[in-house]
């Protein structure tokens, strides 16, 4: 497991490694009509707090980055990441995440994110290997892995409609 602690550098990509397989490489460079990427390669970022998912992606310190093919874990690696919300996406779409699971998000993130070619699923709760292998296995949205409030998860006995996975 890696640690990043400072500045970002080179942006992965997946790329088929003879006889290894798939696996991102922050070394590798894309070249203009070239077919050097597998798209099939998929990269999420996960907002982690103590193992779980945190509760704000705003304020979460810590991501954990997960690349995927065809539902298998290729690479996984936890990172420190920069408070600052400028810097924290740039580092997002420096490594070519497509999708982002986290808790709550603000709008205004959120509206950046997507505007980055980021897919977020928002309102997601729960021990992070759960959720990473309901992520992998199609079962990440719904009530199981909701938080509190969402999906007409009720506390207290208000009326209204909680908001669901992948809904803002």
């Amino acid at each position: 497991m890696h640690v990043y602690e400072g500045g970002m550098t080179g942006a992965w990509m997946c790329q088929h490694v003879a006889g290894q397989g798939y696996g991102c490489d922050s070394r590798a460079v894309l070249q203009v009509g070239t077919d050097t990427a597998d798209y099939s390669c998929v990269k999420t970022a996960f907002s982690v707090w103590e193992q779980r998912i945190a509760p704000v992606f705003d304020t979460a310190k810590q991501l954990y980055l997960v690349e995927s093919e065809n539902g298998l874990v290729t690479a996984e690696a936890a990172y420190l990441v920069d408070v600052d919300l400028t810097r924290r996406l740039a580092w997002l779409t420096a490594r070519g995440v497509q999708t982002l699971v986290c808790g709550a998000v603000s709008r205004p993130l959120q509206e950046r994110l997507a505007a980055a070619g980021i897919q977020v699923v928002p309102f997601v709760a729960g021990e992070l290997r759960a959720v990473i292998r309901a992520s992998l296995d199609g079962t990440l949205c719904g009530a199981a892995f909701a938080m509190p409030g969402c999906c007409n998860q009720r506390r207290r006995r208000r009326q209204g409609s909680g908001r669901c996975c992948g809904s803002l």
